[in-house]
């Protein structure tokens, strides 16, 4: 299967990183300068770049131990050239990220000055997208139309063990993670709520935090296993074309039930759809065998559990994320170029080899 990654997705490892943990990098690619943040093998650079010579080295050290004098080190050509060839991953910086490592946020780069930053998942330092949270995802999406909008119903099965036909869908589903390494951006990332819980009248605040993601716009590579046989020798089989249909008719629906939570959750804070109308716009119209879904960190309650079961008694998720890209203003309702980008947007084409016919 091919997933197209519409708008950046985190999922994270639960750990939290420092900007010490990172160096800024502006590199020359052709006529272009591309800024990147890298995380470094240090004792590797150290042992190429003073050749053996213990002086040498213990002086470099010295000069590694505070982070200007690493960014004194990386920000000579030559030097900066050596330590890609030591790092451990790059993350391209983001418009928003690049502008508060210049300064150009006023107010807020003191306000904030240890930003956290969500490490996302990765093995061996390649960043991938688990199988597991498109799994997750698809069910969902699945319980969902499975009930065609008979809530009291629903609501009543979850709290039993899923029926037969259910779980043996879940076995049968068994999706790869991405294959390769996939690109990862640095973000920042904010959100937006009122200063008093529940009163709507008062001011608004923002959170922020910079975000590890795979980067918008990539497309990556899965595969749905279906093999023959269990653990037990018992007979299973994979998808049909019919089967892979209906759950994307499913997930196309729920996606749609989740996007109308966005722009009423967007409405309610002031927060500005352009950006999400540009990423959707081109993937309306889908075959049967394709679909839109939400995975990852900061895309709402909505988006990740059976909260839309509660039908009319719903209320919108808070806990909306977004990209963005500040203006240096303390107001957390200005976002630059009305760019407001929700987390999380991705497109599945599954391929016939995916499928039995």
């Amino acid at each position: 299967m091919k997933i197209t990654i519409l708008s950046p997705v985190h999922i994270g490892t639960g750990v939290v990183l420092s900007q010490d943990d990172y160096k800024y990098i502006r590199l020359q690619h052709g006529e272009t300068i591309i800024p990147y943040l890298v995380r470094l093998d240090m004792a590797a650079l150290v042992r190429r770049h003073c050749a053996g010579d213990p002086q040498a080295s213990r002086s470099l050290a010295r000069q590694f131990e505070t982070t200007e004098g690493v960014q004194a080190f990386v920000e000579n050509d030559t030097n900066a050239k050596a330590a890609m060839d030591h790092r451990l991953y790059i993350a391209r910086a983001s418009v928003g990220v690049q502008r508060y490592i210049r300064g150009e946020t006023r107010g807020e780069r003191q306000r904030n000055a240890r930003l956290e930053i969500h490490e996302c998942v990765k093995s061996g330092f390649r960043a991938f997208l688990p199988g597991s949270a498109i799994k997750g995802a698809l069910l969902t999406a699945h319980f969902l139309d499975s009930y065609k909008g008979d809530w009291p119903a629903a609501e009543a099965a979850l709290g039993r063990a899923a029926n037969p036909q259910r779980r043996q869908l879940s076995r049968r589903l068994r999706i790869t993670d991405t294959e390769g390494a996939a690109s990862v951006g640095m973000y920042l990332c904010r959100r937006v709520m009122h200063r008093m819980r529940g009163v709507r009248t008062s001011p608004l605040k923002a959170l922020e935090v910079w975000a590890e993601c795979l980067a918008q716009g990539q497309r990556l590579q899965a595969r749905l296993l279906h093999p023959k046989t269990t653990v037990s020798g018992m007979d299973r089989q994979g998808l049909t074309s019919r089967e892979v249909a209906g759950l994307c008719s499913a997930a196309n629906s729920f996606s749609a039930a989740v996007e109308a939570d966005d722009r009423t959750h967007m409405r309610r804070y002031g927060v500005p759809v352009d950006a999400l109308d540009t990423a959707l716009a081109a993937h309306r119209s889908l075959p049967e065998t394709s679909c839109l879904l939400r995975v990852g960190w900061g895309v709402g309650k909505a988006a990740t559990s059976v909260m839309l079961l509660q039908g009319a008694g719903y209320r919108p998720s808070k806990t909306h994320w977004f990209i963005a890209n500040p203006v240096g203003t303390d107001g957390p309702g200005v976002w630059d170029g009305d760019y407001a980008l929700p987390l999380g947007w991705i497109r599945i084409d599954f391929e016939p080899s995916d499928f039995d016919p």
